[in-house]
Order: C-alpha cells, then sequence, then structure tokens
C-alpha cells in the first residue's frame, strides 16, 4: 500500500495488485493466408471456408494439422539441420463465434469416423485379451514346476507358456491430456497421435499448465516436436523407452488466454512457442451474408465434393499400417 500526498494537501492511497499486470503491445493486422505455399491442401482449406464462413486462417490450421497427422508416421521432412518429424503444432487464436469447431469437425471428420470404428473393435479385442489372460494365469496356476520340454538335453518353458499380448489403444485423436497420460498412450497405443481440441483454455488452464507442470509440460512437447526419444524411469514401474513417436499439435483459443499463452516466459524459454504455427485472423463476425441464390449452391456442392477426396485420401494414409511397438524413424523422404 502506497500513500502520497496530492498538491491539495489530500492523501492519495494506491494498492498495488497482488500480481504484475502484464504489458502486451498492439497486435498487427493478420497476414493473408499464404496459398501459394499450400499445394494440394487448397481446395479442402477453401472447401471449410466456403461451408462454414469462417476465416481461411482457421480452416487452414485444421486442414494442416490433419495433414500433418495422416502423414507424420509415413515419412520425415529434410530440413537445412537434418532430419525432422512431419508433424505440426498450431496455436489458433479467435473469439466465440467465429467457427472454430465447425472447421475442426470438418477437417477431422476421418479421425473421428476412424477412431469410431477402431474403438468399437478395441473392445471386442480387450474382452477377448481378458479372457485369455485369466486362462493363461489359471493355466500357470495349474502347472507343475517339473512341467518342461526337453529340447536338445536343454530344459526350456513351452512358448506357449508366454502370456497373451494386450491390444493397442487404437485412439488417434486425444483431447485433453497431461504430459504423463500422453507418453503412456504412446507406450501402450498407436505411434501416432494428435492432441486436437476446440477448446484449448481447458488445456491452458488445466493441470498439465499449472504453475509446478508448466516447464515439464512445455519440456514434453518441445522434444516431441523434435522427434527425440523419449525415456521414463520411476522406482514404481519398469523403466520406458519411446522412440520414433510422432505427435501433432492444434489448440483453438481465445484471446483472452492467448494473451496469457504467448507472454507466457515458460513458454519462450522451453522453445515451444518458436515450435508453434500460430494463426490469429481478423475477425469476420458480423460480416457474413446468408445467401441460397444457384450460385452459392454450386459453390457449396464443389465444396462438399472436395471435402470427400480430402476425407477420402486421408481414410488411406490413416490406414496403412505403422509399427505398433517403438520404431526407428519412418522412412526419411523430403
Amino acid at each position: 500500500m502506497l500513500t502520497r500526498k496530492l498538491s491539495n494537501g489530500e492523501s492519495y492511497v494506491f494498492t498495488p495488485p497482488a500480481e504484475p499486470v502484464p504489458l502486451f503491445g498492439e497486435l498487427r493486422e493478420a497476414e493473408p493466408v499464404p496459398w501459394e505455399a499450400l499445394g494440394l491442401l487448397v481446395d479442402p482449406i477453401r472447401a471449410i471456408s466456403t461451408l462454414t464462413q469462417a476465416p481461411d486462417a482457421i480452416a487452414m490450421q485444421s486442414v494442416l494439422t490433419v495433414a500433418s497427422v495422416a502423414t507424420q508416421g509415413l515419412a520425415d521432412v529434410e530440413t537445412l539441420h537434418g532430419f525432422a518429424p512431419l508433424s505440426c503444432f498450431a496455436l489458433t487464436v479467435a473469439q466465440s463465434g467465429e467457427r472454430k469447431s465447425a472447421c475442426d469437425s470438418l477437417a477431422t471428420a476421418a479421425i473421428d469416423r476412424i477412431d469410431q470404428e477402431r474403438g468399437r473393435r478395441y473392445r471386442h479385442e480387450k474382452r477377448k485379451f481378458d479372457a485369455d489372460k485369466l486362462d493363461y494365469q489359471k493355466g500357470k496356476r495349474r502347472k507343475s514346476k517339473d512341467d518342461f520340454d526337453v529340447i536338445d538335453g536343454e530344459m526350456n518353458d513351452r512358448q506357449d507358456n508366454l502370456p497373451p499380448e494386450p491390444p493397442l489403444f487404437p485412439a488417434i485423436r486425444i483431447s485433453d491430456p497431461t504430459i504423463e497420460g500422453l507418453f503412456c498412450q504412446l507406450e501402450t497405443g498407436t505411434p501416432s497421435v494428435a492432441v486436437m481440441t476446440d477448446e484449448g483454455g481447458q488445456f491452458f488452464g488445466g493441470h498439465s499448465m499449472k504453475r509446478e507442470n508448466a516447464l515439464k509440460t512445455a519440456a514434453g512437447f518441445s522434444k516431441l516436436w523434435d522427434g527425440a526419444s523419449l525415456s521414463k524411469s520411476r522406482a514404481s514401474a519398469e523403466p520406458v523407452l519411446l522412440c520414433g513417436k510422432r505427435v501433432s499439435l492444434h489448440l483453438m483459443i481465445q484471446p483472452g488466454v492467448a494473451q496469457s499463452v504467448v507472454g507466457d516466459p515458460t513458454m519462450k524459454d522451453q522453445g515451444l512457442l518458436s515450435r508453434v504455427l500460430i494463426a490469429w485472423p481478423d475477425s469476420k463476425i458480423g460480416s457474413r451474408a446468408i445467401r441460397r441464390n444457384k450460385a452459392q449452391r454450386a459453390a457449396e456442392e464443389e465444396a462438399r465434393s472436395d471435402l470427400t477426396k480430402f476425407d477420402g485420401r486421408i481414410t488411406v494414409l490413416l490406414n496403412v499400417e505403422l509399427p505398433s511397438s517403438n520404431r526407428v524413424p519412418p522412412e526419411r523422404r523430403s
């Protein structure tokens, strides 16, 4: 509390806030979407923009992330400093009403459909595994200590005494993980996943980004972007080494959250922000026109056709079988 005397003799009492007030500079105008650099992704991006009337940059972020997820397990990209994962980290900043969720839903349709199909098969395989595991445990209890096969004069356990192998957790899309949970899923699930949510505020306001966890989370995601091997050693479990795992990231947040995220010194010091493609497009709220004329219907029909082609290609890529365990990096093609 500070007390100062004014020129008229009165006292002025000032109580500073408990936390420092962050200072933010004025934002420059959003840059246009680099259409010439997007290649075959131009059509699905324009299609989503046409169907949602959202800013082009929001559609671009969603499509880039989906394309990254579909290809990151199949190849690496050659950079000036060697090979690196194709994985894309994206952060989209937009107000409520900019149709972030609509763009995300259209872009990720193939991922969501495959996750549902694989989830049904996984539940069946998990029930079968549980039954096989129970049979194995019963058999081990009944098995005599002298029940061995003699092969070439040596005592060897029978190969059918090995425990059953659990099925991999197949989900590609993860909405709100902790860094520990993400590592666990990479250990027991598919080796190529995406952290994607249109409610990124839950991530930045949740357990992962609390002050005591933010450094660990930022460092973990930075290592995943780099494609580095991940090791985990705990007294309560066996050490684990994860190699060749691939993770893409797309978080959609509102401007208020973005101010604190972009200005977070932990994010900067760990280099996470330099690994993230940030899009903060100009708002289109209040400028959208509803048209139901022939030209608009034709444009929407063409957009749906382009999205169908995009979904088909993404489906093909996501169904390419990947090595399920720790693996060497994918084939290195630029």
